[in-house]
């Protein structure tokens, strides 16, 4: 499977989330992706996501069909496709903590650049929008994608912000970091 989708990959391989429940999976997709609101459509994209893993051997469905007590867990497939230490993506479990950090301030800074720039996008449209009431209806919807960049980038900033925090709070004392 070349194409495991960034969000499963982050749960099942770096949180190593394995002998779960759909509802489980969906409660942790919603905890990390606070941009995701909308609790039926995590539900049907963890689903899709996981349908399609279950058909390509990576996970085992156990359980009574269409109960909630099904739980899912790795393959022997998946354990060495995603967990072999030759895999780039992989690579070692532990990652230096300076590096780590380096890589989430990159990130960080990545993330409030492109917050910057949807912001100043989203005041442009207004001003256009108050300058030019015919074309309201015009820019209405730029507008709008525009402003649901910012918030989503606001997001990843408190994320990638948590996450560094938890690292200081956390690894005091130790010089890697899991994930």
């Amino acid at each position: 499977m070349k194409n495991l989708n960034e969000a499963m990959y982050l749960l099942l391989v770096e949180k190593r989330i394995d002998n779960f429940s759909v509802t489980e999976l969906v409660e942790t997709y919603m905890r990390l992706y606070s941009s995701t609101k909308n609790d039926f459509k995590a539900r049907v994209f963890i689903h899709r996501q996981l349908y399609r893993l279950v058909n390509h051997g990576y996970l085992l469905k156990l359980g009574k069909k269409n109960t909630q007590k099904i739980r899912y867990i790795h393959t022997e497939k998946f354990k060495q496709h995603f967990y072999n230490l030759g895999n780039p993506k992989t690579g070692n479990y532990f990652m230096p903590e300076e590096e780590f950090k380096a890589m989430l301030n990159d990130r960080l800074i990545k993330y409030r650049y492109s917050l910057l720039i949807s912001t100043s996008e989203m005041e442009e449209y207004q001003s256009y929008m108050n300058e030019y009431p015919a074309i309201i209806a015009l820019l209405k919807s730029k507008f709008d994608l525009a402003k649901e960049k910012k918030y989503s980038y606001l997001g990843r900033i408190a994320a990638v912000q948590n996450i560094l925090g938890e690292c200081h709070d956390i690894r005091k004392g130790d010089n890697a970091v899991g994930y």
